[in-house]
């Protein structure tokens, strides 16, 4: 929300003291006479932290936006422009500053804001996948996003394509830490949708099941459930 102070926001509240914590320790190490300042690999690595900190915070009020807290896209937006925006050379960054985008479009009822806002925001999704194709986050995005457009605008095939890229490595990814757990059970939730679309249900429910496996009470577990339970068919 314009004008929200993140720092004192309860979401972001426990994260932003551990960030404290680095500056004062930082400023502490520099003002001790026998203790050496931090070298610049520790200063680059502390810096690191942060900044995935601050990410993970933007990816937290992203998947609360998408669950149906609109407060929520806001300060996600405000992060995601403090570590760079669209010139970020991060490119998570760019890719869920371009979702935030296509989630802000499909909130106005305005069709001129929402053209330009669906613009940009698949704009912004392409090049974190141009610039990060391996990327399993960025492709997640791209394919669920995609997903959600209007079939004339031709960008389904591109959906199916990158949804199956993710869900082939979707759960051991997020079992290892590689992917978000959320991004990995939303995936294997609409990768289940375009294979019941595709007419293979088997493929479907175990998509669905597996969705549920790793996050049961996210937006994809929750969804995959519903779709388990067309089918007759427990989790």
């Amino acid at each position: 929300m314009p004008g929200t102070d993140l720092a004192s926001s309860p979401r972001h509240m426990p994260r932003f003291g551990v960030m404290v914590r680095f500056a004062i320790g930082i400023l502490c190490a520099g003002c001790t006479s026998d203790v050496p300042p931090p070298t610049g690999a520790e200063l680059a690595r502390l810096k690191s932290e942060a900044v995935g900190q601050r990410l993970s915070d933007a990816k937290d009020d992203f998947y609360a936006a998408v669950a149906g807290d609109r407060e929520a896209l806001g300060p996600a937006v405000q992060i995601l422009d403090s570590l760079g925006g669209s010139d970020s050379g991060n490119p998570e960054v760019i890719a869920y500053l371009g979702a935030c985008k296509l989630l802000q479009a499909s909130h106005t009822a305005f069709f001129v804001e929402k053209a330009a806002l669906g613009r940009d925001g698949l704009a912004l999704e392409d090049r974190a996948v141009a610039e990060a194709p391996d990327n399993l986050e960025v492709r997640f995005l791209r394919g669920v996003t995609n997903y959600q457009l209007p079939k004339f605008l031709n960008r389904f095939a591109l959906a199916a394509q990158d949804l199956a890229a993710v869900a082939r490595v979707a759960e051991q990814a997020a079992l290892d830490g590689r992917l978000d757990p959320r991004a990995a059970s939303a995936d294997l939730d609409y990768h289940g949708k375009v294979l019941e679309d595709s007419y293979n249900a088997a493929g479907a429910i175990a998509a669905w099941k597996a969705a549920v496996r790793l996050d049961p009470t996210g937006p994809g577990g929750r969804d995959a459930l519903k779709h388990l339970a067309e089918h007759h068919v427990t989790a």
